[in-house]
């Protein structure tokens, strides 16, 4: 069996609740998971705005995990999954990348 798909599965999960966390206001200012940089961390008020604005970019990186993890399941034994995997790659380093950015402009945009 690939591990593949379930590993893929497990970090859209991951990315999907994060996400969701944060657009809540909900996740609690950590040394783990969140947007994590000198200007969201200098306040609650800065932490939850970084993540709240990271949120919608963060649980979209999920839904691109989620359909990777899909296309790979359902690809018939011995494909090659290299380009799934690649693009899967690229899509969630490029959206997280931009929900960091918002992040860290919304935090700046917090007096204080």
């Amino acid at each position: 069996m690939n591990a593949l798909p379930i590993v893929l599965a497990l970090a859209a999960l991951i990315l999907i609740v994060l996400g969701w966390l944060g657009r809540a206001e909900r996740l609690p200012r950590n040394g783990l998971a969140g947007v994590r940089t000198p200007s969201t961390m200098r306040s609650d008020a800065a932490w939850r705005a970084a993540n709240k604005a990271a949120g919608i970019p963060i649980m979209a990186a999920g839904v691109v995990a989620l359909a990777g993890a899909a296309a790979t399941w359902l690809m018939p034994p011995g494909e090659d999954v290299t380009t799934v995997v690649y693009v899967v790659i690229g899509c969630l380093l490029v959206l997280v990348v931009v929900g960091g950015v918002m992040g860290v402009r919304a935090a700046g945009r917090v007096p204080g």
